[in-house]
């Protein structure tokens, strides 16, 4: 179930063309960290990107909604857990400038300076309702409610079509560190509540 959230890590984030790749609970949880904990990544991922799959064929994603395809490829082969590789060099915007990176281990040393800039100035207040791309209405009661999270992932599976990412829906509350509450009441008001912790 955890094995597509690794693809996440590598920030967003065969030759066959991919689309977006929403589906494990974990996945879920890094959309809801998102919006819970405002973290502003310094690391972009510049596309194309190329995946090296467990059994050898490659996926290249030329933008973040072409994705689907490694999410399918397990989806085609259930029973495989090992990690796909992401293809080297890569090209990364760091802190405004482009930078190659040319292994695993250049990628775990700028990633680790990115986590260490990191603000989290607020975390969302729970219960937040997640609206699906048909309409459909989920409510999470915290972060870690397992049985809300899943929910999101049944969804998803069962429209594995989609391309799609669920929304809040506003208005929700936020609390600062020094235990102020705001709500905010768009996706506008989160980008800016998002940008004032930098």
């Amino acid at each position: 179930m955890k094995r597509l959230f690794f693809i996440s890590i590598l920030l967003t984030g065969v030759l066959f063309s991919c689309q977006d790749k929403t589906s494990a609970y974990d996945e879920q949880l890094k959309y809801a960290d998102a919006d819970a904990n405002s973290e502003v990544a310094c690391l972009e991922m510049i596309f194309p990107l190329t995946y090296i799959m467990p059994d050898g064929s490659t996926i290249t994603c030329n933008n973040k909604r072409e994705r689907i395809a490694v999410r399918m490829w397990y989806r085609e082969h259930p029973g495989v857990t090992e990690r796909p590789a992401l293809q080297y060099p890569v090209e990364v915007k760091f802190e405004g400038k482009v930078i190659t990176i040319n292994n695993d281990n250049e990628m775990k040393r700028i990633k680790k300076v990115c986590d260490k800039g990191r603000k989290r100035c607020f975390v969302l207040i729970f219960p937040v309702t997640y609206i699906m791309p048909d309409g459909t209405e989920i409510t999470v009661t915290g972060k870690y409610d397992k049985e809300g999270w899943l929910a999101i992932k049944a969804w998803y599976e069962a429209n594995p079509g989609n391309t799609d990412k669920h929304t809040l829906q506003f208005p929700v509350e936020i609390k600062y560190k020094d235990g102020t509450i705001k709500t905010i009441n768009n996706r506008q008001e989160m980008r800016q509540a998002r940008l004032d912790c930098k």
